[in-house]
C-alpha cells in the first residue's frame, strides 16, 4: 500500500502497513527509494485527480501500474469500519520535552550529509532517508524513535518505513529541523574537514 497523502493525513489515519510518500516533486525519488520493485502495489490519494500524475511519476521509474487505488479515500475506508493506525505527529516543543524527559528516546535524522554538517540536536543519529532500507538493523526497535529531516516529508517517509517493518513507537517531527532552528533550540554543527 502506498500512500501519496501529505505527513498531517498520513499521520492522522491510514491503513496498516502502508509506506507514506507524499506527492510532491520528491515522490519519484522517495517511491523509488522505498517501494519494492516488482511487487504489486496499491495506492491510497489525497485526491482522485492525483491518480495521473502519481501512475506517471511511477511509470517513468519504472514501476508498473498500480493494481488499484482506494476508491473513496481514507473517508471510505474508515466508515467501512476498516482497520487503521495512526502515526503521532510531534511538534519541535514536544520533540524537546521528550528529549528531557526520556533518556532512551532516540532522534533519527533522516537528512542528506551536508544538512547535517550544517546543524543538527546533539542527541541526533544521522542515517540518510535512502540509506533506512539496507541499515534498518541500526535502528533500534525496543526504543522509541523521533524521525526528523528539513521539514516533516522525508522524516515522515522515513517513519512510515519502520512502522512497516514493526517499530510500534515511532513520532514524526512536523516542521522538522526548520521549524527546530525558527524556535532556536540547541544545535550542533559538525565542521567539514
Amino acid at each position: 500500500m502506498l500512500d501519496c497523502r501529505s505527513p498531517e493525513a498520513f499521520g492522522g489515519a491510514h491503513i496498516p502497513g502502508a509506506l507514506n510518500v507524499g506527492l510532491s516533486a520528491a515522490f519519484p525519488t522517495w517511491a523509488g527509494s522505498l517501494l519494492p520493485p516488482d511487487v504489486p502495489y496499491l495506492l491510497v490519494l489525497e485526491h482522485a485527480q492525483d491518480l495521473w500524475s502519481v501512475c506517471w511519476e511511477l511509470l517513468r521509474i519504472g514501476y508498473e501500474l498500480p493494481q488499484g487505488w482506494l476508491a473513496g479515500g481514507m473517508m471510505g475506508w474508515r466508515t467501512a469500519a476498516q482497520d487503521i493506525e495512526t502515526l503521532p505527529q510531534w511538534t519541535v516543543w514536544e520533540l524537546q520535552e521528550r528529549l528531557l524527559k526520556e533518556k532512551d528516546l532516540v532522534v533519527l535524522d533522516v537528512r542528506q550529509p551536508q544538512e547535517w554538517t550544517q546543524g543538527h540536536i546533539t542527541e541526533a543519529r544521522h542515517l540518510t532517508g535512502a540509506q533506512l532500507p539496507e541499515r534498518l538493523d541500526e535502528v533500534p526497535q525496543e526504543r522509541p524513535i523521533a524521525t526528523i529531516c528539513g521539514s516533516g516529508y522525508r522524516s515522515s517517509v522515513a517513519a512510515s518505513f519502520l512502522f512497516h517493518h514493526g517499530y510500534r513507537r515511532v513520532f514524526n517531527v512536523i516542521g522538522g529541523m526548520t521549524a527546530w532552528k525558527a524556535a532556536g533550540l540547541p544545535l550542533v554543527q559538525d565542521n567539514p574537514e
